[in-house]
């Protein structure tokens, strides 16, 4: 089992997410092809969100597995308070 996880910028300009998208699929097919069955993605809109719509369009040709990642409770709140 190879696994990928994605996570990223939550603010992203139209422009951004039409540029980052294809780029996402490419990477995807990408890591498919070198066996790759199982893909993480975060729950926050954004890159996150990007990215598990990218895994999507593949799901039903590669049959990967997708799941959600999510940080402990209040733990990026903690983490960036500091910054």
């Amino acid at each position: 089992m190879k696994t990928v996880c994605f996570t990223g910028h939550r603010d992203l300009s139209r422009e951004e997410r039409e540029d980052l998208y294809p780029k996402l699929l490419r990477e995807i097919e990408k890591a498919a092809e070198r066996g790759a069955d199982t893909f993480r993605c975060g729950g926050a809109r954004g890159v996150d969100t990007l990215a598990a719509l990218a895994v999507l369009e593949y799901k039903k040709e590669y049959s990967f597995t997708i799941g959600s990642v999510r940080a402990k409770r209040n733990i990026q709140t903690f983490v960036w308070s500091f910054f």
